[in-house]
């Protein structure tokens, strides 16, 4: 094993599948250490921070008060609901009483 320490740069000798002595140089270090974490072109100032963060607060209040009309909204729907099928049970009901008593005109029961 052979070591070059020529800056960044490493080398040293692999054995490949065959045996045959293979030189493997590393030397991405360097760039590495050059390149620069991307940094913020724009700083942003305390007052807009502020501001955004006002506008947030802001829409999460009407998202909330939305919420909460769709809530009520949806409250209504089930209630509805829960009439109408109490209607049609009702009216299911009375059809199969007709059914088992007979036409409710009246006209069986006068003699």
């Amino acid at each position: 094993m052979i070591r070059q320490m020529s800056g960044a740069e490493i080398a040293f000798n692999l054995k490949d599948e065959k045996g045959d002595v293979v030189p493997v140089e590393i030397d991405g270090i360097e760039e590495e250490v050059c390149e620069r974490t991307p940094t913020p072109e724009k700083k942003v100032s305390i007052q807009q921070r502020v501001l955004k963060a006002r506008n947030s607060e802001q829409q999460m209040s009407i998202i909330a008060a939305s919420r909460e009309n769709r809530k009520q909204e949806w409250v209504e729907l089930l209630d509805e609901h829960a009439q109408i099928v109490n209607e049609v049970n009702c009216l299911e009901g009375v059809g199969d009483k007709e059914n088992i008593n007979g036409p409710s005109d009246g006209a069986a029961q006068i003699s």
